[in-house]
C-alpha cells in the first residue's frame, strides 16, 4: 500500500505540472532492452504542440514535427510525398494521443491520492468515534479496509491503463522507425 501511495503522489505531481498550465512534456529514450531498438539515446519533446526529436549521440540534429504535420531537420522543412507525410502523421498523432492518456492518468491518479489521504482523515474520525460510542476497533480496521479495497481497485485499473502507454510507445518506437526508412533525409541522418 506504500508503494501505491507513494506512485499515486508521483502521479499527483506529474497532474500538477498540468494544472499549472505546463504545456510541455520531454521523453527520453536510453533504449537498451529485449526489443533490439535501433534508436538508441534520443529525446523526444512536446513544446506547444511543436514536437522536437533530437538524436543526442548522432551530431546532435533535430527533427520537429508541426501541430499541421509539416517536418523540418535542423530548421529545413522536409517535402514529403503522399506516403510519407502519412507516416509523420501517424506518428504525430500517436505520441499525442499517447501524452494526452498520461495526463489523464496523471489526473486519476492525484484524485486516488486524495482520496487515500481522506482514508487518513476518516481513520482519524473512526478514533474518536471509538472515544464516545461503541464503534470499536474492529469496526474501524473493517471500514478502513473497505476503503482501502476500493482504493486499490481503481489503481488496479489505473494501472492497465498505464500498461496500454507502455504498449503504445512500442507501437510509436515502431511507428517512427517506418517514418525514418521512408524518409530518405532522415535514412542519410545515420540514426
Amino acid at each position: 500500500m506504500k508503494k501505491l501511495v507513494m506512485a499515486l503522489g508521483i502521479l499527483a505531481l506529474f497532474a500538477g505540472g498540468v494544472a499549472a498550465g505546463d504545456h510541455s512534456v520531454t521523453v527520453n529514450y536510453d533504449i537498451t532492452n529485449e526489443r533490439d531498438c535501433r534508436f538508441h539515446n534520443h529525446e523526444v519533446e512536446l513544446d506547444d504542440k511543436h514536437l522536437f526529436i533530437t538524436a543526442v549521440d548522432h551530431n546532435d540534429f533535430e527533427i520537429e514535427i508541426t501541430p499541421d504535420v509539416e517536418v523540418y531537420i535542423d530548421n529545413k522543412k522536409l517535402v514529403l510525398d503522399p506516403e510519407q507525410q502519412e507516416l509523420a502523421e501517424d506518428y504525430y498523432n500517436l505520441f499525442m494521443e499517447m501524452t494526452q492518456e498520461a495526463r489523464e492518468i496523471g489526473w486519476e491518479g492525484a484524485r486516488i491520492g486524495l482520496q487515500g489521504a481522506g482514508i487518513g482523515l476518516k481513520a482519524l474520525g473512526g478514533v474518536v468515534k471509538m472515544i464516545f460510542t461503541s464503534y470499536d476497533e474492529d469496526d474501524l480496521e473493517r471500514d478502513m479496509e473497505r476503503a482501502a479495497e476500493k482504493i486499490e481497485a481503481r489503481a488496479d485499473r489505473l494501472e492497465q491503463r498505464a500498461e496500454l502507454i507502455e504498449d503504445m510507445a512500442y507501437e510509436l518506437e515502431d511507428r517512427f522507425d517506418e517514418f525514418i526508412r521512408a524518409v530518405p533525409e532522415l535514412k542519410r541522418l545515420d540514426w
